[in-house]
């Protein structure tokens, strides 16, 4: 469950905290750079919201100071893989959960681009995760925007789960179709994400 505060929101840039365990900006810092970015640059900034599907698995399996090195592991190639391009910000939101803040970009292709390259080269090393994000749109709040992103992230957690079946387990899988299906319908009910996938491409990065 995705909860902000506005206090969160509107964090001075100076008072800035990164996350002990993995150095990376904490939840009140990217909640204070997405406050910036829609000040400062409104419409031209993403979002992408990642969450590690495994985690879990790997702190009940292997104990939580395993998943601690796994969380800092990601963290370490999430900094690597966007280091080339300073505008570009992730952090570690909460648990299993990372944010990326994509200022200077203006379309979906772009945030999608970044998504792609995100989830290759994590899944180049064994690292399964689904990240879901979208451009923002001047004149909406951060907390439209962070729960779109959200959303279309759960949207593709859904997807991977249902790829990872054969045709004979999806037939057997019925709530997770239902799952899909809500979550799809809550998304393009949702003005801001019609408006954003009507949006004309700019050029890609």
């Amino acid at each position: 469950m995705l909860i902000i505060m506005n206090s969160e929101l509107q964090q001075p840039t100076e008072e800035r905290r990164f996350d002990s365990l993995t150095n990376l900006p904490d939840r009140l810092s990217l909640n204070a750079g997405i406050a910036e970015a829609i000040e400062t640059i409104p419409g031209q900034f993403g979002l992408l919201e990642l969450d590690v599907d495994d985690l879990k698995m790997l702190n009940d399996t292997m104990g939580h100071l395993e998943g601690d090195e796994y969380l800092k592991f990601i963290g370490g190639v999430l900094k690597d893989l966007l280091r080339d391009d300073d505008r570009f910000v992730a952090g570690h939101k909460s648990g299993d959960e990372f944010t990326i803040i994509l200022n200077g970009v203006t379309s979906n292709e772009q945030v999608d681009d970044v998504r792609q390259r995100i989830i290759k080269e994590l899944d180049s090393l064994g690292v399964i995760v689904s990240i879901g994000g979208r451009v923002h749109i001047p004149g909406e709040t951060a907390e439209q925007l962070m729960i779109d992103a959200d959303r279309l992230m759960v949207l593709n957690k859904h997807i991977n789960a249902l790829e990872a079946l054969t045709p004979e387990q999806i037939a057997g899988h019925v709530e997770i179709g239902r799952i899909a299906a809500r979550e799809t319908l809550n998304i393009r009910k949702t003005p801001v994400v019609l408006a954003a996938l009507k949006r004309k491409p700019a050029q890609s990065l």
